[in-house]
């Protein structure tokens, strides 16, 4: 079987998923990570196939911020979308050589589920751990 997995780059995303990884690869399961680069080594490490795509994460808009402040701060969030849209359209064009039977993503990773796809494998969405 093969899995593709996408996490949101985050820490507390990323590192639960690296032994569900290791897991399968021990089970003689093929695994493809599409991950950003800070967090490619983790499961390089343990033997996936790593695929390092850049996925911004949106920052938020503080109440303490002014009015100028704040429009720069929408813009960059406008602009963080656009390269999401953009990384979307990445997985798709990746999509044909992955061919993946099950792809386990993150439920804030929004750009894993590439629905233009055509490919409709079993998605899978990965909760983050919660205190």
């Amino acid at each position: 079987m093969r899995f593709l997995f996408i996490p949101f780059p985050m820490h507390g995303h990323v590192n639960p998923m690296i032994p569900v990884v290791a897991e399968l690869l021990g089970r003689k399961a093929e695994v493809d990570v599409a991950v950003d680069p800070q967090f490619a080594a983790g499961f390089a490490d343990v033997g996936a196939r790593v695929h390092r795509i850049e996925t911004p994460v949106l920052g938020s808009v503080p109440e303490g911020l002014d009015r100028r402040g704040r429009a720069g701060r929408r813009r960059q969030n406008a602009d963080v979308r656009k390269r999401r849209g953009q990384l979307v359209d990445d997985l798709v064009g990746r999509w044909s050589t992955w061919q993946p039977d099950a792809v386990v993503t993150d439920l804030y990773a929004e750009w894993g589920p590439p629905r233009r796809a055509g490919h409709r494998p079993h998605w899978h969405l990965f909760p983050a751990p919660t205190r």
